[in-house]
């Protein structure tokens, strides 16, 4: 058996009855007449003709509404409101000598005139007459509130920031972003230089200026105060073979003076695989490789210095004689020395026929010597002696 929809009667035929044209049609004259009534009533509450960007404002207005942001709107009825609604920024101000950008409470864009006596500091680091200046707060936009500025330079890629401590109510000094076309100085953590000597220089840093070639036969007189790795051989840097003839290859760092140039006093350091060291300097001219004493060659080096009179282990040497007459001792001054470190020799005494009469001496203390016999009469007795003082 047939029923009916709810709202508009329309008829639902059941599964076991005939169709009928007749109850199609009714039904589509019902929705119809349905539909003409609904299009009447929107038609009367907003004519087509009004359907306008102008009309539909102006109604919105009229009842005091705004549109939501879903809905393509700011949901706000201020610019100020609806850009923070947006999350967006505004141009808050043209170039001008007069603005002052730090006590703007808004966050936004701003475009600021700079010379040396507007805002100079940061003319300083920008240069230029112009800078963006981007300004967000941290929470609302008050003057008081913490907030960070991001300046660009107007014509460069020079940027700097700075940042408003809302506890404190001060500003931080501007500072330098660096980027890739910067040369950043070494008190902030950069070279101070865009080419790689410079920096080295800089930084007081050392090149490897050659690699070690065992066929090579490396300059050693170079211009460049940093690190050689030189072949030595019989033939090659001979001087320093020799004193260290069981190596073939050396590290040499060279350091000048002052400024580096084939004129400028300068010193190198020989350190061999085998750890023997040697130095020598420059000052009008090259002074010959002398060997550097270590631990661990200090007994051959010793002995070497010793063998072939470079250094010795005899500090002074004085000599003397000492004349005795009518007495049983005499005395001689000599430069002072360390007592515990000198040995006196007696050389013998002339004397003419009297046995009696040789002597002896003694190092007294550190400045005199004395000179015994075992008589005293007129006969002149001649001592000689030898005071030897050891390091």
């Amino acid at each position: 058996m047939a029923t009916n929809t709810t709202n508009y009667n329309l008829k639902k035929p059941a599964q076991d009855d005939f169709y009928d044209v007749d109850d199609f049609n009714n039904n589509a004259d019902i929705i119809d007449t349905q539909m003409k009534a609904n299009a009447g009533k929107a038609d009367a509450a907003l004519p087509a003709s009004d359907f306008t960007g102008a009309n539909v404002l102006t109604k919105l207005a009229a009842d005091n509404s705004v549109l939501p942001v879903k809905s393509g709107g700011t949901e706000a009825n201020t610019a100020k409101d609806g850009l923070a609604n947006l999350l967006g920024l505004s141009k808050l101000t043209a170039a001008s000598t007069a603005v002052d950008y730090a006590d703007t409470s808004t966050d936004g864009v701003m475009l600021v005139s700079l010379s040396s006596t507007n805002h100079a500091e940061l003319y300083a680091l920008l240069g230029g007459s112009y800078a963006y200046i981007i300004q967000i707060f941290y929470l609302a936009t008050d003057s008081s509130r913490s907030r960070m500025q991001l300046a660009h330079g107007y014509l460069n890629n020079i940027m700097a920031t700075r940042n408003y401590d809302g506890n404190t109510g001060t500003w931080s000094s501007w500072q330098k972003v660096y980027t890739d076309v910067d040369v950043i100085p070494v008190k902030n953590g950069g070279t101070g230089a865009n080419a790689a000597n410079a920096a080295r220089d800089n930084l007081g840093a050392f090149r490897k200026v050659a690699a070690y070639d065992p066929g090579g036969n490396t300059n050693l007189d170079t211009t460049t105060y940093e690190l050689v790795v030189a072949a030595i051989t019989s033939t090659v840097n001979p001087e320093l073979h020799a004193l260290m003839p069981n190596d073939t290859f050396v590290f040499v760092t060279q350091y000048f003076y002052s400024v580096q140039s084939a004129s400028t006093r300068r010193v190198q350091v020989a350190h061999s695989y085998s750890n023997l060291i040697a130095v020598r300097v420059y000052s009008t001219k090259w002074g010959e490789w002398q060997p550097v004493i270590t631990g661990d060659n200090v007994a051959a080096q010793v002995q070497s210095l010793l063998t072939g009179g470079e250094i010795s282990v005899i500090k002074s040497i004085q000599r003397g004689t000492i004349s005795l007459a009518g007495v049983y001792s005499a005395t001689a001054t000599i430069s002072s020395v360390d007592t515990s470190k000198s040995v006196i020799s007696y050389l013998g005494n002339v004397v003419p026929e009297y046995a009696d009469q040789f002597a002896r001496v003694e190092l007294t203390n550190s400045t005199t010597i004395t000179a015994y016999r075992n008589s005293n009469n007129a006969n002149s007795t001649v001592v000689g002696f030898e005071v030897v003082e050891y390091y």
